[in-house]
């Protein structure tokens, strides 16, 4: 009764099995515990609590004390060390809310710290908790200096333009997600203003029968298929699916994607993770265990991918090193075709890897460059002030866009080139036996 525990309980464990001397001994040491705890030493509590074996409330009181614990670290400024301690302990308490609570002030400290590159994954992955997606989409609408975009942020821009369609067109730009137009082997695909989509050229296999899709964000046009990316992060695809290239129905939170040359299609998740789907011979597909990228481009026989580092990862075909590319970095794109491989460095400077019968990899002195595409052989690239460069085979005009100007993107297709100018309008060069050049009155989307 006078506090004096550890005098008492040597005195009841002196009396052996009398009375309820064992019972005192832990009533004893649960007072022990108890002013261990009061006193803010909770590992000893914790300690002196679990070898009372579940005497009383002892349980509870381990929980207590490791949820004290747990605002302790929080209060000297430790979030990832209290967030951890309170997920430790499940439902325990308000512990569930406390790691929001915790996550998301964190997350503020982050933002205000201007770590911004941290700030946005961590209130992203808090997705609706309190104004966590407002400062998000806060972050992006005042953004304006979009070279200082980290590309670890990339994919969570790409979200937030697919769910802002108003945004700066600067910024989709940037992002890559000007994909308004896209040419594949014989034809080509164009979203207009309201989402919808149009297409001209060979459909034989149905890769022209888009003018039901509504809703569309990006196009990518390939051999003889069609995808396309909806607001929602959805995909939808039309065409030949002789290797299960169509096979998309089931893909969501896709914010980019890529048709490829010969039967396959890649997409990029927003958490930087990709699917693939399609013909495989090469390994093509082998994508499952990429992590942290931040852009896909799917070749012929081959498939690459941008990491948020400035790094690029590869799958499939090397007959021509067009794959060899573990020595690249500072890279902000990429684009595969047939044998070649192009990305753009973030300085506007061009590198190639692969196949070079045409001089498609003649890239060297390009300057100034702020988006790239490649061909079945020739290679063009859209400058800083909206004319566009070229290099590669030009047996029907495909590389006749030196007097392109003005231009919001430039892309190109197997013996086609297309790109879109600031006004919405097209311009074609190239190949026509199909009409996949026969885009004259199309106005598509502008971001003026």
């Amino acid at each position: 009764d006078a506090g004096k525990y550890e005098e008492a309980i040597s005195a009841f464990e002196a009396l052996g099995e009398y009375s309820d001397s064992a019972e005192q001994i832990a009533l004893c040491g649960y007072g022990i515990a108890e002013e261990l705890m009061n006193s803010g030493k909770y590992d000893e509590a914790i300690s002196a609590f679990d070898a009372l074996n579940g005497y009383g409330d002892s349980g509870d009181m381990i929980l207590e004390c490791r949820y004290k614990a747990a605002e302790e670290l929080m209060n000297s400024g430790d979030f990832d060390g209290a967030i951890s301690a309170f997920e430790a302990l499940g439902g325990y308490s308000d512990s569930a809310e406390r790691v929001l609570e915790y996550k998301y002030n964190r997350a503020a400290f982050l933002m205000d710290s201007g770590k911004y590159g941290e700030a946005i994954p961590a209130f992203e992955e808090l997705d609706s908790y309190r104004d966590s997606r407002d400062i998000i989409n806060s972050y992006f609408d005042g953004l304006t200096d979009y070279d200082a975009l980290p590309l670890s942020l990339y994919n969570y821009a790409r979200r937030y333009c697919m769910e802002n369609p108003a945004a700066d067109g600067e910024l989709f730009v940037k992002l890559g997600l000007h994909n308004i137009i896209s040419a594949g082997s014989k034809h080509t695909v164009g979203i207009r203003s309201d989402g919808t989509v149009t297409a001209t050229g060979k459909s034989a296999d149905g890769e022209c029968d888009v003018y039901g899709w509504s809703h569309i964000v990006s196009v990518s046009a390939g051999f003889t298929h069609t995808v396309g990316i909806k607001s929602d992060g959805t995909v939808v695809a039309t065409g030949d699916n002789k290797y299960g290239e169509c096979d998309v129905s089931g893909w969501t939170d896709i914010v980019s994607v890529s048709a490829g040359g010969w039967g396959h299609t890649v997409g990029l998740r927003s958490d930087g993770t990709v699917v693939a789907t399609g013909k495989n011979d090469y390994g093509q597909c082998d994508v499952s265990d990429w992590t942290d990228i931040v852009a896909v481009s799917a070749g012929w026989t081959h498939t690459v991918g941008l990491r948020a580092d400035g790094t690029v990862v590869c799958a499939g075909s090397n007959d021509y090193g067009e794959t060899e590319l573990s020595d690249w970095t500072d890279i902000v794109d990429i684009s595969a075709d047939c044998d070649h491989t192009v990305g753009l460095r973030a300085d506007g400077t061009v590198s190639a890897a692969g196949k070079n019968g045409y001089g498609e990899l003649d890239v060297s002195g390009w300057t100034d460059i702020v988006s790239i595409s490649v061909g079945y052989w020739h290679t063009v690239g859209l400058r800083a002030d909206g004319t566009v460069a070229v290099t590669g085979w030009n047996e029907y005009g495909q590389c006749e866009v030196t007097d392109w100007t003005d231009m919001l993107c430039a892309t190109t297709g197997t013996d086609h080139s297309v790109g879109v100018k600031k006004d919405g309008t097209v311009k074609t060069a190239g190949y026509n036996f199909y009409r996949q050049c026969d885009t004259y009155g199309w106005v598509l989307k502008t971001f003026e």
